[in-house]
């Protein structure tokens, strides 16, 4: 499955910006580092992979405007719609 999406909001800056359009495939063996494309209370969500155990994922924003797992905890892999592809972060 392939997904285009934009970019809205401040959360990954300055990997990405705002109006950004990112290209995302699906995936199944995820790494740490990867930014994952995931749905969590309705809606859909952009994060970098921080940390993997077992069937979970800890994701992570790159600014003050994010809400991430240090806010709602670990996400199911399974929940992971999709990984950017392109393009690739500018610091990552």
């Amino acid at each position: 499955m392939v997904y285009l999406r934009r970019i809205e909001g401040k959360s990954l800056e300055p990997y990405y910006q705002t109006g950004q359009k990112l290209l995302c495939l699906r995936r199944r063996n995820l790494l740490q580092g990867q930014v994952a494309l995931f749905a969590h209370e309705g809606r859909e969500k952009l994060k970098i992979i921080t940390a993997l155990d077992g069937e979970k994922v800890f994701v992570e924003g790159t600014s003050d405007y994010s809400s991430d797992s240090h806010d709602f905890g670990w996400i199911d892999e399974s929940d992971v719609k999709a990984v950017v592809v392109w393009p690739k972060p500018r610091k990552l």
